[in-house]
């Protein structure tokens, strides 16, 4: 008889929706048309991470929990195509998208985020599409706070949660569950905004991860200089690998998802109930540092695979 195999459950909650990227071919003319190439991709920071996850992982069942408007699907099918279980809460409003605008460099111009509908999202959307006994969740800023400990709340204790900044205007809405997070990853502005100062990343880093829960770890980046690692009061930090740049956008979400990949090895793999010497602990986080920086470094050469 043949043994059933048993997959690993993870749950991602957050955004799914359309990115549109627009480069501009030459130099920036403001207040002037400027020649471009578009493309629309699908997008959205947990969804983002999802599927690259799944890109890089096939023993695990994982499962997406959206929000959209009555009606659209578009967002949900590329989830589907990845493998990924969907459910959404349906609102009624705008779908929303985000537009980058490139320099002919591939540096961010200007984001424009119509987001509105994600803040209508309440708990009674999303506590009912919850499946049962996730082993891991993974959760992004982009929905109210109330909703976010709600869903925290409705966790196991053995279940690790981890969570990605999003942005410096939201990424406040993860202080209700801070004291329940196993991992974060954010960027340097939004850690200065989570933490109420601005200093280095390790600084940062080190206190975040004193508000997490005891084995936490908080990965603070800033884009091509230095990013730092932290966990039980060791923190180590390095520069991203030099690239050519292709695309910043979404290269946050590419070294996020394999810095998370990594806690998940470590939550699918046995209990380490050995001590851990500061030596050891922080050779464990220079290697993990280093995937996830040149994950993120890959993406935005485009080398995305």
């Amino acid at each position: 008889m043949k043994v059933p195999v048993v997959l690993f459950k993870l749950l991602l909650l957050g955004a799914c929706h359309t990115d549109t990227t627009s480069r501009i071919t030459g130099p920036v003319r403001h207040g002037r048309t400027n020649p471009a190439t578009s493309s629309a991709l699908p997008g959205g920071v947990a969804a983002n991470i999802a599927r690259s996850i799944r890109q890089h992982r096939a023993d695990m069942k994982i499962t997406f929990i959206g929000a959209a408007a009555t009606g659209n699907d578009d967002a949900a099918s590329s989830l589907r195509n990845a493998d990924i279980d969907v459910a959404f809460a349906r609102l009624n409003g705008s779908h929303p998208s985000y537009n980058a605008i490139l320099d002919h460099n591939g540096e961010l111009i200007i984001g424009v985020a119509d987001m509105a509908l994600y803040d209508a999202v309440t708990p009674t959307d999303i506590i009912p599409l919850l499946p049962e006994h996730p082993q891991a969740v993974i959760v992004d800023a982009n929905f109210p706070a109330e909703t976010l400990a709600a869903i925290a709340a409705r966790l196991s204790d053995d279940c690790c949660l981890y969570a990605a900044g999003t942005s410096a205007q939201k990424v406040h809405r993860l202080v209700p569950m801070m004291n329940r997070l196993d991992a974060l990853v954010l960027n340097r502005a939004e850690a200065c905004e989570l933490a109420g100062k601005t200093g280095a990343v390790d600084e940062l880093a080190m206190t975040l991860s004193a508000q997490l829960r005891a084995d936490a770890l908080v990965l603070v980046s800033d884009g091509a200089e230095p990013a730092a690692l932290a966990a039980r009061g060791t923190v180590v930090s390095s520069a991203p690998p030099k690239i050519t740049l292709a695309n910043a956008n979404g290269a946050g979400d590419a070294m996020a998802a394999a810095f998370f990949c990594l806690c998940l090895d470590r939550a699918m793999g046995p209990p380490d109930t050995a001590a851990t010497s500061a030596e050891v602990l922080a050779e464990t986080l220079e290697d993990m540092l280093a995937n996830a920086l040149t994950a993120g470094a890959n993406f935005a050469a485009g080398n995305n695979v």
